[in-house]
């Protein structure tokens, strides 16, 4: 039985698991970094099972190959003269552009996992060198790699603008810390700032908040069930990071809310003012009056809700206002004149529409002044 070490990219765990477990039933001790905290400790414990491996697994990814600790790992264990399996896991890595000292050990192709990669990985095994004893004096030990948030704390906090790709790359790795213990509360002020910098997106900064509201939500109701913040049974904030091109819009804070209605009301106000206005075209009709202020009036408070609502109210308010307006023309005002009716009814859809915009516009910059 051979003692294994795997060092791996932590977004290629899925891969490595399948590969870990067909090494652990192939008889080997195997073992990977997982549950241990970051810092001195975390690192010196990787290093002495560095020390202790009878083999070096390096798992081949885009990530693996750009992340500092197991270049770091690699370099320790060569250094002590650990026999090196490199297993090619995932696509996107150029074999060219591999460190020299890895295009030595000659690795072996796992992104197809089946019986025939197996024996492979098996026949390889056995056919490694026996590790020989470590060197006296031991190499120098490599320093700490910088946390696993560096990387994303250097973006988010940096001065270089960031491009949407990368935006939305970041928004999904700091989603991905939320749920490891260690990293959330860190991940949380990380997301916060993400979506205060000036550059964000604004579908990045409502997704943000759709994050942060979830987050906030679960911590909530942790106590309550009896578990630790962020350890919930189903986290309501899983699922594709570019959801928000479906439409999905964030919940709007109590401050939007409020300068919304206020908005709401002072174009109500304008309206009024308008119909009032109306009086002469209408040759004093109350009635007509009357009702062109509750239509107009109607107009605002359906865009207020538009601006609260999701996008499908949002339509079919815009629809209701404007056949309401052109029912109206046509059976009372203009008795069964078609082309006033629709042409008034298609206006009053246009004005709801136009209203919703700037109510939108209100709640989003409210909405990103709070935050």
């Amino acid at each position: 039985m051979a003692e294994i070490f795997v060092s791996y990219g932590r977004k290629s765990e899925t891969a490595v698991g399948e590969v870990v477990n067909i090494l652990r039933a192939l008889g080997n001790d195997v073992w990977q970094d997982q549950d241990q905290d970051g810092g001195m400790p975390w690192w010196d414990g990787i290093l002495e099972r560095i020390r202790n491996c009878d083999v070096f697994v390096f798992a081949l990814t885009p990530q693996a190959m750009n992340t500092l600790a197991c270049a770091r790992e690699f370099e320790y264990a060569h250094a002590l003269g650990k026999p090196v399996l490199p297993l090619l896991l995932a696509n996107g890595v150029s074999l060219n552009l591999l460190p020299e000292e890895l295009t030595r050990f000659q690795y072996l192709d796992c992104r197809v996992l089946d019986s025939l990669s197996t024996a492979k990985l098996a026949k390889a095994l056995a056919t490694l060198p026996e590790p020989g004893p470590l060197p006296s004096p031991l190499p120098p030990q490599p320093e700490v790699p910088v946390t696993y948030l560096g990387r994303e704390t250097r973006l988010v906090r940096g001065v270089m603008e960031l491009d949407k790709a990368r935006q939305w790359e970041l928004l999904g790795d700091l989603k991905g810390f939320l749920d490891k213990p260690r990293y959330r509360d860190d991940a949380i002020v990380l997301l916060k700032e993400l979506g205060e910098r000036p550059d964000v997106l604004a579908s990045v900064a409502r997704e943000v908040d759709q994050v942060l509201c979830g987050a906030e939500s679960l911590d909530a109701a942790a106590p309550a069930a009896g578990l630790e913040p962020g350890k919930g049974a189903e986290t309501p904030v899983t699922g594709n990071v570019s959801g928000d091109a479906a439409g999905n819009e964030g919940a709007p804070t109590m401050w939007a809310m409020i300068v919304g209605v206020a908005v709401g009301v002072v174009v109500a106000a304008i309206q009024l003012m308008i119909a009032a206005l109306a009086v002469q075209t209408l040759d004093g009709d109350i009635m007509g009056v009357a009702f062109a202020t509750l239509m107009l009036a109607a107009i605002a408070a359906t865009a207020v809700c538009k601006g609260i609502l999701p996008p499908g109210w949002a339509l079919a308010s815009s629809v209701l206002v404007g056949s309401a307006v052109a029912t109206h023309v046509f059976l009372v005002d203009e008795q069964g004149d078609v082309s006033a009716s629709v042409f008034l009814g298609l206006f009053a859809a246009s004005a709801s529409a136009v209203v919703s915009l700037l109510i939108k516009l209100a709640l989003k910059y409210v909405s990103r002044e709070v935050h």
